[in-house]
């Protein structure tokens, strides 16, 4: 699985040429950011919108932001599960392509190929630990609901959650 992360200028400069066939984006903004202009459009598009910070036991933070749940893990994996086997390219995007982007493709990445830690590892990302940890956990948990033995995880076929 080819995973790559974006910022929100990268992933337009990208779309200003078709995308290669059968790519899926994850694309993440703030609650009240527009979504990136794409001249072309991905095969399947995911748009989330959620506040990058890792507050999830202060109660004034959810009175002030929007924090990422499990709900938007939950939507995370059934997209990444819905495409897997159809999609050759993932892109992750967010504002700057360095917490919630990384965080996701690092949760992708360690839950198929048990290697996300090389993107916690790369200087240039930051990932958002909470996102990380809900999506890692949204993904084993698709795999329980599925029926599958967790060797089996290559082998699935278009199920969705």
């Amino acid at each position: 699985m080819n995973l790559q992360i974006h910022s929100f200028e990268s992933i337009e400069e990208l779309a200003k040429e078709p995308f290669p066939p059968h790519t899926a984006l994850i694309s993440i903004g703030d609650p009240d950011a527009p979504p990136p202009r794409l001249a072309h459009r991905p095969a399947w598009i995911l748009r989330l919108r959620f506040d990058d910070i890792y507050l999830d036991e202060m109660e004034e933070a959810t009175k002030k932001y929007i924090l990422f749940d499990r709900a938007m893990a939950e939507k995370i994996a059934e997209f990444v599960y819905r495409h897997k086997e159809e999609a050759a390219l993932i892109l992750c995007q967010c504002e700057y392509g360095q917490s919630r982007s990384a965080a996701v493709a690092a949760a992708i990445a360690e839950h198929f190929e048990k290697n996300g830690i090389k993107i916690f590892a790369d200087a240039r990302y930051y990932p958002n630990k909470r996102v990380f940890a809900l999506t890692l956990q949204a993904l084993e948990q698709a795999v329980e609901k599925l029926g599958l033995p967790r060797g089996k995880r290559e082998t699935i076929q278009k199920e969705i959650i």
